[in-house]
């Protein structure tokens, strides 16, 4: 539930002023380091949701969700220019996985902010991504019904669990049994394989085989080299992977 920074006392969604905001969590890395980075290192942030969450929850107008997202990204920008500052050579930076109106503002303004202050990094559009995939279900195994995020409620759903009405981000609480709790204590999963046949765990967060496109995605990002035979793999996925991580290499910063 972190934010990118400390909201009215709170780094977090939860009601505890000990959890840590994203920048936070950069600032500690760096604290028990000694202020270095790894050069060798691969940095990856993704923050973000949990902003545009409390965006949507505690502002009326949209320019108030903006200006709030604004100074959110601008904070976490500036945590990740002291992680580059600091010697990290290969950041990879994740833009919202969706296309709305503030999920589209957050990617703009934390990519801007970061060329502003020169920060080098690798774009991860998340977005396109996920538009890819949707557009193409059978190409990376899933089908037309099993590619979208999940609707809580649905007892056969789309995503790899299922969970009761009113639930969300219900794939952390995903017990590893197809029978459901009649107390909807835990969600359930979906079928036996549902983790390696969904794209997503739940309504926002990717299952195994959905991680698993991520990572060959940004693995393209990273080097134009051919993927290690040992590397999992979701065969029928890799060219056109391939392609677009060719494609997002060209806008690293």
């Amino acid at each position: 539930g972190a934010l990118s920074a400390r909201v009215a006392g709170f780094g977090n969604l939860n009601p505890n002023a000990n959890l840590p905001s994203s920048a936070e969590q950069i600032q500690t890395y760096l604290g028990s380091h000694f202020n270095t980075a790894d050069p060798n290192a691969i940095y990856e942030v993704s923050s973000g949701g949990n902003d545009r969450t409390y965006a949507q929850d505690n502002y009326s107008t949209l320019a108030a969700k903006e200006t709030f997202l604004s100074s959110q990204a601008s904070a976490l920008a500036t945590a990740i220019q002291s992680l580059a500052a600091a010697g990290a050579n290969t950041i990879l930076v994740r833009g919202a996985p969706a296309t709305g109106t503030l999920a589209s503002f957050w990617t703009n303004a934390l990519f801007s902010d970061l060329a502003v202050l020169n920060v080098n990094f690798i774009q991860v559009d998340m977005a396109d991504l996920v538009q890819t995939v949707e557009s193409n279900p059978t190409l990376y195994g899933f089908t037309s019904s099993t590619v979208l995020p999940g609707v809580a409620g649905d007892s056969n759903p789309s995503s790899a669990c299922a969970a009761g009405a009113g639930a969300s981000g219900w794939g952390q609480w995903c017990a590893d049994t197809t029978t459901p709790d009649p107390n909807h204590e835990y969600s359930h999963l979906r079928s036996t394989d549902a983790e390696q046949t969904s794209f997503f765990s739940d309504d926002q967060h990717f299952s195994a085989a959905g991680q698993a496109i991520v990572a060959n995605y940004e693995f393209g990002l990273l080097s134009p080299a051919p993927l290690p035979a040992a590397l999992p793999l979701f065969a029928s996925s890799i060219a056109a992977l391939g392609l677009l991580g060719w494609r997002k290499k060209k806008k690293r910063s």
